[in-house]
């Protein structure tokens, strides 16, 4: 599953990891757009993510959105 996603801060990216982690989700790519975060504004990333159980996409893009750090996030298909 891919999606993309921006945070507040690199600091939130960075608990969205752990949080991603914890979830048993395995990250097998990640790409870092900081072009917009080195002017002040949001830290963007590309994540390929594998899940240990079969789950809808949907109810993952859900749970995933109510982090707090994150700004947006859409699956990529």
């Amino acid at each position: 599953m891919d999606f993309f996603a921006e945070f507040d801060t690199a600091k939130s990216l960075g608990r969205f990891i752990q949080l991603l982690h914890q979830k048993n989700y395995n990250v097998t790519d990640m790409q870092l757009d900081k072009r917009e975060y080195k002017k002040g504004g949001n830290i963007g990333a590309i994540f390929h993510i594998k899940m240990d159980q079969a789950s809808s996409h949907s109810e993952v893009i859900q749970t995933l959105s109510e982090f707090e750090g994150l700004q947006f996030i859409e699956e990529i298909q």
